[in-house]
């Protein structure tokens, strides 16, 4: 595109928007996510955290077990 160019850091660099505004800009866009998305995103990383933390509670029972084994074999 004519006045948009990649500078040597990888970052675009635009003559017409200073820093300040390209950060006003993403602070807008970043949260423009139609609400269906919005409703999908958020059930999507409930449902993995409900995994993580079934997972979180299988190593402290694991861990028990494990100090426990070691505990009869060291004694």
């Amino acid at each position: 595109m004519p006045g948009i160019k990649e500078s040597a850091t990888d970052t675009v660099s635009c003559p017409f928007m200073n820093r300040s505004s390209w950060l006003t800009l993403w602070r807008r866009l970043r949260y423009v996510i139609p609400p269906p998305f919005r409703t999908e995103i958020v059930a999507r990383i409930e449902e993995e955290q409900k995994l993580v933390d079934a997972n979180k509670k299988l190593i402290e029972l694991f861990e028990e077990k494990i100090k426990e084994k070691i505990a009869e074999v060291w004694g």
